[in-house]
């Protein structure tokens, strides 16, 4: 490489370093890149290019805290205010939501919420658009951070793209907005934003069903009407590429352009001078994300360089693309858009060429050359995907052998042709639109299956940045042996081959240990521990046995109340707790199955989210509390369980389970009955279970009531004062009496196993409510520690004052994940259990 990418990494290196903060990790690997461009350079006594190289790096760290310095807020942090600015995207109405981003008088950017206060407030949310001037009466605050470890970071995302604050607006009428007297760059960008829309229902016209949206995102970027399910398996099978708009997209409408001119005798140098104008217009109408900014540029250098005859360098053209974006917005560097993009366009660039030279000379070149962009796509995009997606699937590099010539040779240009025709013919367009659409549904078909099959999905945890930047470091020893390797002269320098092959060989033995190292990592780090995970008004809690089993005990749930006629408000994706927090929250962490499912009841704010972690994870077992609940949340439970043929299992008091070597669970409640019945009051029948790990205790109530609670104490009495005989069960049904004689029966071995043990850990019934945690259970118990699983400012007063006075008169510490967020505890063999929150690590007891 020449001095100009060589420099452009040294300047993305400093700018990383800089927005981040000075980080250190970030900061090391910075130096790093820095430290192995200058000594490259260095080696090879190319001294302008190691200058280069420190001119570029100083100069981004500079320009890096410049930016960071004005990337702050000087509105309040909360409070009522009056907004007036411009809206600066195009509005997105999602149900009763309307969102977009606003730029106030004073240049500062907010992100907007307007939430309709009934249907007909629709029509005039729809006639807003990018550029309309606007005064908002609303609340403002603090943009939502995450609560738990790994959690997404909304709050920090938001603020890496200059937004530091959320505006809610009470609906339409607090919003008054208008088309400005001037015409200027936001008008444009919405009208273009309204043709952009226009294209989009044309699309709609000619492709039906699930291949509209895809057709939309495919062909002008547009993802929002996009089938979810569609899309979930293309990302499962690392094809969301084919969907973003990228240098292919760019490609076929600059040649398009350029044959349909020549095709009209225009001459060549005319030709080419107009692409200068058509690629911005097409880069705007697709929507300008970053992937699609990185092609126009490459693009515009490309026919730049073809018009003045220069020597065609991709690399250079990379290299400059990504120093004119990042040095026009520097916030394209978080994008994780741009990182992909760059990065597999560097190294397809780079890496093909020494891929192919691997394969046998006799095969054709499309074969060979399909074959070698497959394998190096897939081997420099494979750490960024798991690092932001935490997923990888085996078949991807099949997929998108077979697939993408399809989309990209077959679907996407005639997609554009029959987009144009249809402007001129209706039918013969829909006649055009039969080919790819015949195409789509067998890709589709293909996908869907494929996304499907057991065990070709494998989960990840994030590597840190030094692990990354490790990666690429021994990616490109690959490619440095290889070139020695099978150079043309190494029949005359046999050594330097050898070497290059040796090289080689031991770089991609690397490879393959870093592959293992971090694939296991987090295995390694979170046995032992118990996680109580802040899912907001619900519970769910992640164990993690010492000898790796999963438990997940309840996952939280999405409450909502519509009225009849008020489905409207519901929005294309709405938010699900188990969907759009737990999933890729355990995935974070490398969770990839689930040994033992527990759900202790059927309430909503329990069982609610389990249907999604049970669609997306492997679960070996759920149990249960022997009753169905008759909503929603648990029939969508039950159906994903027996679709995926998962075992139901009820549990009962008496029940034990050896998870492994140092992990038991005991069941003390409920009774179980003969029969399944249908139970209402959920509550009641919750599943009460001691955890002993490592020999520490820790007991989990559900949603138990005091009754409940009582009926516990009394059979663990029964069983301490071996009163199980006849009489005691005096006035009971046959059946119940042979449920209590199981329970009793199966409750001997706790009681003798535990009677001297203190209970390290109690997780408090009910989110704290005023129905549980009598006096009597308390003094049953006596717990070390006791954490209440609570939402943030929730509507039904949870924790109960009396409640927390109990535990403060028997001095007990209270942690509440509505003020802890996150809490988690190791569990170590002869040691005391480490305790640790996501927010304050103060316990609370009172407010």
């Amino acid at each position: 490489m020449g001095r100009i990418p060589w420099a452009a990494a040294c300047w993305l290196a400093g700018l990383a370093a800089a927005l981040s903060g000075w980080n250190r990790e970030i900061a090391l690997c910075a130096a790093a890149v820095l430290g192995i461009a200058c000594g490259l350079a260095a080696a090879r006594r190319a001294w302008p290019v190691a200058v280069a190289c420190l001119a570029s790096f100083a100069l981004a760290a500079a320009y890096g805290l410049w930016h960071q310095e004005r990337n702050t807020s000087r509105l309040p942090e909360g409070g009522n205010a009056v907004l007036t600015g411009v809206l600066a995207s195009q509005p997105d109405i999602d149900g009763d939501r309307v969102r977009f981003v606003f730029r106030t008088a004073v240049r500062e950017r907010v992100a907007v919420t307007v939430r309709l206060a009934g249907r007909e407030e629709l029509d005039a949310a729809g006639s807003w658009r990018r550029g309309d001037e606007a005064r908002l009466t609303g609340a403002l605050a603090l943009p939502r951070g995450p609560r738990n470890f790994g959690q997404f970071d909304y709050a920090d995302w938001l603020a890496k793209r200059g937004i530091h604050r959320v505006f809610t607006v009470e609906g339409a009428g607090n919003a008054i907005v208008r088309r400005p007297e001037r015409i200027g760059t936001g008008i444009a960008l919405g009208w273009l934003e309204s043709v952009r829309a226009g294209f989009g229902r044309r699309i709609a016209e000619l492709y039906p069903g699930a291949q509209s949206g895809f057709m939309q995102a495919m062909l002008i970027g547009l993802e929002g009407e996009m089938d979810e399910e569609l899309f979930n398996a293309f990302s499962r099978l690392g094809l969301t590429h084919v969907i973003a708009i990228s240098g292919l997209h760019v490609g076929v409408v600059t040649g398009g352009w350029i044959l349909l001119l020549r095709l009209l005798r225009v001459s060549r140098e005319a030709a080419l001078n107009s692409v200068f104008a058509v690629i911005p217009a097409y880069v705007l109408l697709a929507g300008a994300a970053p992937s699609v900014i990185r092609a126009g540029c490459m693009a515009v250098l490309g026919t730049l360089a073809l018009r003045r005859g220069w020597r065609n360098d991709a690399m250079r053209f990379v290299a400059l693309a990504a120093v004119a974006m990042t040095a026009w917005n520097p916030s394209y560097l978080h994008d994780i858009g741009f990182q992909l993009s760059f990065a597999v366009t560097a190294g397809l660039i780079a890496g093909t060429p020494v891929f192919m030279r691997l394969l046998p000379a006799g095969w054709p070149k499309w074969l060979s050359g399909s074959l070698a962009v497959a394998v190096t796509a897939q081997a420099v995009s494979f750490p960024l995907t798991i690092h932001y997606f935490n997923q990888y699937s085996l078949l991807s590099g099949i997929a998108n052998f077979l697939l993408v010539p399809v989309f990209s040779l077959a679907v996407l240009p005639i997609g554009y042709v029959s987009l144009i025709v249809s402007f001129v013919s209706e039918p013969f367009a829909r006649r055009l639109a039969a080919v790819p659409g015949w195409l789509n549904e067998w890709g589709f078909w293909l996908i869907e299956r494929g996304s499907r099959i057991e065990g070709a999905g494998t989960v990840w945890p994030s590597p840190p940045v030094w692990a990354l930047l490790l990666y690429y470091l021994l990616l490109a020893g690959v490619c440095a042996g290889v070139n020695r390797w099978r150079s043309g002269d190494r029949d005359l320098f046999p050594a330097r081959s050898r070497a290059g092959r040796v090289a080689a060989i031991v770089c991609t033995g690397c490879l393959a240990v870093w592959c293992a190292f971090v694939y296991w990592s987090a295995d390694w780090e979170q046995r032992g521990t118990v996680s109580f995970l802040d899912v907001g008004q619900g519970d769910a809690i992640l164990i993690r046995t010492p000898e790796g089993a999963t438990i997940l005990v309840d996952g939280g749930g999405t409450i909502r109340f519509r009225r009849q006629g008020e489905e409207w408000r519901d929005g294309r994706d709405p938010y699900e707790v188990g969907k759009d927090l737990l999933v890729p929250l355990l995935k974070k962490r490398a969770v990839r199955h689930i040994d033992v499912m527990i759900v202790t009841h059927g309430d909503a704010d329990h069982a609610g989210g389990l249907a999604a972690v049970a669609e997306a994870i492997p679960t070996r077992r759920i149990v249960f509390n022997g009753t169905v609940a008759g909503n929603e949340a648990f029939r969508k439970l039950t159906a994903v369980a027996l679709e995926r043929n998962i075992p139901l299992i009820p549990a009962g008091a008496g029940r034990s389970m050896d998870v492994d070597r140092h992990t038991r669970l005991d069941v003390l409640y409920p009774v179980l009955k003969e029969r399944l019945s249908i139970e209402e009051n959920q509550n009641a029948f919750s599943v009460v279970f001691l955890l002993t790990m490592h020999g520490k205790r820790l007991l989990f109530t559900g949603d138990m009531d005091a009754a409940a609670e009582r009926e516990t104490v009394r059979l663990l009495r029964m069983v301490e004062s071996e009163a199980a005989a006849p009489h005691d069960f005096a006035g009971k049904e046959e059946k119940d009496v042979a449920g209590e004689r199981a329970a009793v029966k199966g409750l001997v071995s706790l009681v003798a196993d535990s009677s001297n043990k203190p209970l390290n850990v109690i997780k408090i019934a009910h989110h704290g409510s005023k129905t549980s945690t009598s006096e009597l259970w308390l003094n049953r118990w006596k717990p070390e520690l006791a954490v209440i699983s609570v939402g943030e400012r929730n509507a039904y007063g949870h924790p109960g004052k009396e409640v927390l006075a109990r535990l403060e008169r028997r001095g007990i510490p209270v942690f509440r994940t509505d003020l802890h967020g996150e809490i988690q505890m190791k569990i170590r063999p002869a040691e005391e259990i480490v305790l640790r929150t996501f927010l304050d690590p103060r316990p609370g007891g009172h407010e």
